[in-house]
């Protein structure tokens, strides 16, 4: 062979390896950026983003070919917002934070993904969930999402009135009872008559026993709470008649407007920041709302370190104390079923749900998102909100029993279409546009209307999925 050919033997051996090499290299770079993934978070504007940042570097020391991108959307439009994203299929979100009464409009739509399969294969720890809050995991019997709040409602009284030694004996005189948490809506209803006075001398009122949220963004919530108490149920399981316009649903009414008259003048259009405004300047000396420790930590409360905690009052039925807490509203995570990348998604929701990662991180009351797990009541919880307020184990406390007495809100299709209807209506009564059982009978009237809309075999097996066991 002369020594050219040699030459081009080489000369083409070379090039062959050369471009093998190439190939190979631009292969193994194709396969590192697969493995790159970003995984977008959509939630509430505000405090929600600020769990979600803290833990991204925590789960991107894990996995470090993983990206933590937040994306907010404001309390205006945020289910807007989300339900266009989840109907256009685009895929951009890959885990949407949603209020527990979403949950049933996205698993219908299937625009979420069942996690039963995810939860055999990787235990989220349910064990450590209250019964309570592990049903606001599910819809039709399905898991659908991971919790990131324990909302429930619970009693916040004034301390320094009610362990005022004064006090306690002009109650008791009048009374003839000890002045102290209150277990039942009457004890409650008196304590609140009992604190409405003119502190200043000026002739006008300026300490009021109590408020509620009555107003139509949230007096549906307070309507549901009082529902339960009195042993009512939004719905016969077996007909699906509501119960809204019940004896029990009357009953409850019929306090809400005792306890209105103890309260402030325009009291009956509150929602949630006029009554929490009014606690937190201490005009109020009594009130139900859901499970938090702003008053606490804010610089401007009137309150801090004034507070007692307690559950729900109740009713006494049938010879036993009934005091269910209602697990208003509440945040939830949930994976697209659009998402591309669904197995770490998975993934980044379980390390966020951990015991020891949710409380850290998602239990601080600055977050705005409340305890949920059996392990955010231990003495390292309490160890680690009383480095926010010494109120701590007693709030604590009252959070844990509030929460095993938890009862659901209404989570079928449509929920908030059937609690506008109660709003509307139990305003109109409210505020005496309306006789109230006229009013409670139209809103039953219109969840019918609602029921057989959204199909009433749907929504009755939807219905009896919640308290299923």
């Amino acid at each position: 062979m002369s020594g050219r050919k040699k030459i081009l033997k080489v000369v083409v051996f070379l090039l062959f390896m050369f471009s093998l090499l190439f190939v190979l290299g631009s292969g193994n770079k194709g396969a590192d950026e697969e493995k790159e993934i970003t995984l977008t978070v959509a939630v509430l504007s505000g405090v929600h983003k600020d769990p979600f940042l803290a833990t991204a570097p925590k789960f991107q020391a894990l996995h470090p070919e993983v990206t933590i991108n937040v994306v907010e959307y404001p309390f205006s439009n945020i289910y807007e917002k989300l339900m266009l994203e989840a109907t256009s299929h685009s895929g951009a979100i890959d885990i949407f934070e949603l209020a527990n009464g979403w949950v049933p409009d996205f698993a219908e739509g299937n625009f979420i993904l069942p996690l039963d399969d995810y939860f055999k294969e990787k235990d989220p720890w349910l064990d450590d969930i209250f019964p309570a809050f592990k049903g606001l995991m599910k819809y039709n019997n399905k898991y659908y999402v991971l919790l990131l709040d324990g909302d429930v409602f619970m009693t916040y009284i004034r301390k320094d009135l009610f362990e005022n030694p004064k006090e306690k004996a002009a109650f008791k005189k009048k009374y003839g009872y000890e002045l102290k948490m209150p277990e039942t809506w009457d004890q409650f209803a008196d304590m609140s008559e009992f604190f409405v006075r003119d502190t200043d001398g000026d002739g006008e009122n300026d300490l009021f026993g109590s408020a509620f949220m009555l107003g139509r963004i949230h007096g549906a919530f307070t309507f549901m709470q009082f529902l339960h108490s009195y042993g009512g149920s939004y719905f016969d399981p077996d007909t699906m008649k509501p119960g809204i316009n019940s004896t029990e649903a009357m009953s409850g009414y019929k306090m809400i407007e005792r306890l209105l008259k103890s309260g402030s003048p325009d009291g009956a259009a509150w929602n949630y920041t006029e009554m929490h405004n009014a606690f937190l300047l201490g005009d109020i000396a009594m009130m139900v709302e859901w499970n938090e420790a702003t008053f606490e930590i804010w610089e401007e409360s009137r309150v801090k370190d004034k507070i007692l905690y307690g559950p729900a009052p109740g009713v006494m039925i049938g010879g036993k104390l009934h005091r269910p807490a209602l697990q208003a509203w509440g945040w939830c995570v949930a994976i697209s079923s659009d998402s591309k990348n669904p197995d770490m998604a998975y993934e980044y929701l379980h390390f966020n749900a951990s015991p020891k990662v949710s409380l850290e991180d998602f239990a601080i009351p600055i977050n705005g998102l409340e305890p949920w797990r059996a392990s955010h009541f231990s003495d390292e919880a309490i160890e680690l909100w009383s480095e926010l307020t010494p109120a701590a184990p007693d709030m604590l406390d009252a959070m844990k029993e509030s929460g095993k007495n938890g009862v659901s809100d209404l989570r079928i299709p449509g929920m908030f279409e059937y609690y506008d209807a109660v709003a509307i209506e139990f305003g109109l009564a409210l505020t005496g546009q309306k006789d109230p059982q006229d009013a409670l009978d139209s809103a039953a009237e219109e969840w019918v209307k609602i029921t057989d809309r959204r199909g009433k075999e749907n929504q009755k097996r939807a219905y009896r999925a919640i308290f299923a066991k």
